[in-house]
């Protein structure tokens, strides 16, 4: 998910980014469903995918308010992971 997410930065491409949506939102369901003691295992990860959301979000290939994006962003706020 993260190569295709990076090659739309370099060509904006329909069915890429219709496959990195449905990528996304299956991501964040996916998160969705492990339990609250197992997803530290995943805040590398989580913190990888958060980051390629907001970098395509900030050069508007992905909405601000994209549901996975904004799902993963939560997930991050609610484990402090993305305090210094």
């Amino acid at each position: 998910m993260l190569r295709l997410m990076e090659s739309l930065v370099y060509e904006k491409d329909e069915a890429t980014l219709q496959e990195v949506e449905k990528m996304s939102r299956h991501y964040a369901q996916s998160l969705k469903e492990i339990p609250s003691e197992k997803i530290a295992a995943k805040k590398d990860e989580v913190n990888r995918v958060g980051g390629a959301f907001k970098f395509l979000a900030r050069f508007n290939i992905l909405p601000a308010n994209f549901g996975p994006k904004v799902e993963v962003e939560n997930i991050i706020k609610e484990q402090h992971w993305g305090e210094k």
